[in-house]
């Protein structure tokens, strides 16, 4: 208990209902279906990986995975709401930077569209060869607006403490 009212103190009711978000979507990802090695947590991949990813994966594979990406969506919304949502309220009068959550969403949702696509039979593995490149980009998106996210957070707690 102690821990939401702290952050309260930093947080919106909005931010914190987002995070319960996050933590039980993420959890259901990690230990509600068996996915090994899923696409969307390496940092980068080839052409030749994804061809031989998909040619690997069993029906049972592809139905787990198929699920683990539905909720991914789902993932990603609720973290690009609580990056944007932070990022307005650390950045106020900077009305640019939370844009800067919508671009890493713009690529994660290319990614998981694309492996979605893929899993139903849609699109063939041959058609992806830029789906390490998607990737890739998504995690510097990521990258940069957890480095906004944190600078603000710190200079949030620097102006509160003072």
């Amino acid at each position: 208990m102690p821990y939401i009212l702290v952050m309260k103190k930093y947080f919106d009711v909005k931010i914190i209902v987002i995070i319960g978000i996050m933590v039980g979507i993420g959890a259901m990802m990690l230990f509600g279906y068996n996915v090994q090695n899923t696409l969307d947590a390496k940092l980068y991949y080839t052409f030749d990986f994804v061809k031989e990813f998909f040619n690997t994966l069993s029906l049972e594979d592809r139905q787990a995975y198929l699920k683990h990406e539905y909720l991914d969506m789902g993932f990603m919304l609720a973290y690009t709401a609580f990056f944007f949502l932070s990022l307005k309220r650390f950045y106020e009068g900077w009305n640019w930077v939370p844009s800067i959550a919508l671009a890493a969403l713009v690529f994660d949702v290319a990614e998981t569209g694309l492996i979605i696509l893929c899993l139903q039979g849609h699109v063939l593995p041959e058609q992806l060869f830029f789906l390490g490149w998607l990737t890739a980009c998504k995690w510097l998106g990521v990258a940069v607006t957890f480095c906004f996210f944190v600078v603000g957070a710190l200079k949030r707690l620097s102006v509160k403490t003072t």
